[in-house]
């Protein structure tokens, strides 16, 4: 099973970008480039004096980078790297179709703006690595070359690596599986696919095969511990984030808008997150969605996350307005399905139109209690729920009148005092989590997140990344301006400015 990149018929192509497919339907730069293929897509078609981007304002601009009328435009046609490379900031990059790291590192400085034209994106083979580290006030930003942008305007980042999944070795990502560089997964449950830190992403995401590989904007497949994701926006996606086995750690995710799943799991991911946000809509999936494999749920190895500080938004009495429905009916907040396992403690779910969490299959209720819990978890509501919170046993609401879990009672499991969840009603709300832009929206807690039954102990394995902290969710109570720091989805910088943003197209 492979995800093949292909390039929309609407893509406009400038003089000379001739591009055709090779039989599997992967983007390929045609017979006339084979004598000096890969010279050539190491070269460049520079574009001077490109005009601004609709979709960029001033708080965006990074400094000592020049801002976006003055930089160059580099156009790069299926690139191939081969070697150590660095991407600077006095250039704009935009990519027509699939951009593979094939071998090297590839090095993003901050302030680098990559603009992906429709149907391209970047793969990062297991025998290359990404660096893209950026900063607060320099961030690395990735979106669409062609505006107006809507989620899946271009694939996404595909980061392959060699630690275990539970899909056979031949498995492939962004690629014809017939080329090595799409393939992933192995024994080494170390390696590194890189480091990206402060890096935006948007209206990424494509399509993909749901039961095997999540279509989302950032994709870690076979990703070891030694990878590093941190301070990551995933903005106005499709999937936003995707772990496809691997066990590759992450801190500080924001996934703003996606129009199906925030962030997704299967295939034997055993990593660790840490503080991340999913602000959903009317009309979206799932903020967390988890699977294993549903043609085989016994494969190993098993995913089995552990989450921590989860602050999950749903959209419903936010007075949005309503898009297409999922497959379930409603939107929810955690999906647990095909024989996942997995740790959630010390988060927040807030405001769905469906369940705060659904158990789907026999399989997977079969573990709940065992090696598959959620606890010491906030589940609040700025008004009271018209829909079950926890949906009894028997067919539940979206299910299309079926009992897709034997009956399993998810009021029942998810309720037990010794999990320690808490419940305040309608009494608890976020401070701002759906303002438009230019606003930038604030989901820090209203009211205090703070009690005695928060878990403090983390799996050996976890305890060099863990993070104590004295709240639920993913940010504390910011009374103050002075205390706005604490913030990490902000991070003030002075005029207003932050690193994330949040265009509407």
């Amino acid at each position: 099973m492979s995800l093949i990149f292909g390039l929309a018929a609407c893509t406009p192509l400038s003089s000379g970008d001739e591009v055709v497919r090779d039989a599997e339907g992967a983007l390929d730069a045609g017979p006339s480039d084979a004598a000096e293929e890969m010279p050539r897509r190491q070269d460049a078609t520079a574009e001077a004096g490109a005009p601004p981007d609709a979709g960029l304002d001033a708080g965006d601009l990074p400094v000592g980078c020049k801002p976006p009328g003055q930089r160059g435009n580099v156009v790069k046609r299926m690139l191939e790297i081969t070697e150590d490379t660095r991407w600077t900031c006095d250039t704009d990059y935009e990519l027509v179709g699939a951009a593979v790291v094939r071998a090297g590192t590839l090095t993003i400085e901050p302030g680098v703006r990559v603009k992906m034209r429709s149907g391209s994106g970047l793969v990062i083979s297991r025998e290359a690595r990404l660096v893209a580290e950026g900063t607060p006030r320099e961030p690395i930003l990735f979106t669409a070359a062609e505006r107006p942008a809507r989620a899946g305007a271009w694939r996404g980042i595909f980061l392959l690596g060699r630690a275990p999944t539970s899909l056979p070795a031949s498995s492939s990502l962004g690629l014809s599986a017939a080329d090595i560089s799409s393939h992933f997964g192995g024994t080494d449950g170390d390696h590194d696919c890189g480091s990206m830190q402060y890096v935006r992403i948007e209206f990424a995401g494509g399509l993909a095969d749901e039961h095997t590989f999540p279509a989302s904007a950032l994709t870690l497949a076979g990703c070891g511990r030694r990878t590093s994701v941190r301070d990551i926006q995933i903005h106005a996606a499709t999937d936003g984030l995707g772990l496809v086995g691997g066990q590759a750690p992450i801190k500080r995710v924001l996934v703003s808008a996606p129009s199906a799943d925030g962030i997704e799991w299967t295939a034997g991911y055993t990593g660790f997150l840490q503080f991340v946000v999913v602000q959903s809509f009317l009309g979206a999936g799932a903020a967390l969605k988890g699977s294993q494999d549903e043609a085989n749920p016994s494969s190993t190895p098993i995913s089995a996350p552990t989450i921590f500080n989860a602050t999950l938004i749903g959209a419903s009495s936010q007075g949005l307005p309503r898009g297409a429905s999922d497959s379930s009916g409603l939107e929810a907040g955690i999906v647990l399905r095909a024989g996942t396992r997995g740790t959630i403690r010390n988060s927040l779910v807030y405001g769905f139109a469906g369940s705060w969490i659904d158990v789907i299959d026999q399989v997977t209720a079969q573990q709940v209690g065992q090696d598959l819990s959620v606890a010491n978890t906030i589940f609040g509501e700025p008004e009271p729920r018209m829909n079950p919170g926890f949906p009894g046993s028997g067919a539940e609401p979206g299910d299309g009148g079926r009992d897709d879990d034997g009956s399993f009672s998810e009021e029942q499991a998810f309720r037990a005092p010794a999990l320690r969840n808490g419940f305040p009603g309608a009494r608890f709300a976020l401070a701002r989590p759906f303002d438009a832009p230019p606003a930038r929206p604030d989901f820090s807690a209203a009211s205090l997140v703070n009690s005695s039954d928060l878990e403090t102990s983390v799996p050996r394995a976890w305890q060099d990344v863990f993070e104590n902290a004295a709240y639920a969710g993913a940010l504390p109570k910011i009374e103050a301006a002075s205390e706005r720091g604490l913030d990490w989805t902000q991070a003030q910088l002075g005029d207003g400015q932050a690193w994330t943003s949040y265009p509407q197209q």
